[in-house]
């Protein structure tokens, strides 16, 4: 609910297009399920690639593109929580 009621115009001049525009940009990505992932030519289950989104931005991409930077910043807690 906050993610499609944050930041509403303060005027609305369609709101099935602004739902739809929301719920388009906002979902998160589908996660298949165990029967989903498997392939009938293939005995192990097949991946798919999950997209994470950006805080800063809100654009999708690949986890590994904020991996580096969750590191550091979890690395920078640990420190600030170490007795001085």
């Amino acid at each position: 609910t906050t993610a499609l009621t944050a930041g509403l115009p303060a005027h609305i001049d369609s709101p099935a297009g602004l739902l739809h525009r929301r719920l388009t940009d906002k979902i998160p990505p589908h996660i298949p399920g165990e029967a989903e992932t498997r392939s009938p030519s293939t005995a192990k289950p097949t991946h798919e690639a999950l997209l994470v989104e950006c805080t800063n931005c809100r654009r999708p991409g690949p986890p590994e593109a904020l991996l580096a930077a969750v590191k550091a910043h979890v690395a920078n807690l640990r420190n600030l929580l170490k007795p001085a």
